[in-house]
């Protein structure tokens, strides 16, 4: 699905934080990971309410693993949704 014109902003922010940031081993990727911001289930979940007819303001990020047990959001995901009320637990 087509990202949202609202979250290829965003994205494009992320992307453009971490191609600048010197200290960044995955700058030349434009990601703070091995993978590109984009590839993340929370961008994708975060489309799909956009689309869907969601406000940003309106949406909270809960990141969980597979056991379902809350976890950190990857790097990519911290500065892509910085902005963003969260609701990171461990």
């Amino acid at each position: 699905m087509e990202l949202h014109p609202d979250l290829v902003n965003i994205a494009q922010g992320t992307r453009k934080k971490a191609k600048n940031d010197p200290k960044n081993p995955y700058k030349d990727d434009e990601s703070f990971e091995t993978w590109h911001v984009e590839n993340c289930a929370e961008i994708q979940t975060v489309n799909q309410l956009l689309w869907s007819g969601s406000k940003i303001d309106d949406i909270l990020i809960s990141t969980i693993n597979g056991n379902g047990k809350y976890k950190a959001p990857c790097k990519n995901c911290q500065e892509t949704f910085l902005n963003f009320i969260n609701d990171f637990r461990e």
